[in-house]
């Protein structure tokens, strides 16, 4: 998913989803030109229930 947070018709944030729809990745673009500055990953952690 790409998402334009300031409206200038250039993406800024970008997210991954695995095949449960889990976000995996989170990429965001801080100074507005149009490449991502920051990205972050989220870990698979699984839970025993």
């Amino acid at each position: 998913m790409q998402e334009d947070t300031n409206f200038d018709g250039k993406p800024d944030v970008w997210e991954d989803y695995d095949e449960i729809e889990a976000l995996v990745k989170r990429a965001k673009d801080l100074d507005f030109d149009g490449t991502p500055d920051f990205t972050d990953v989220v870990g698979n952690a699984e839970k025993d229930t």
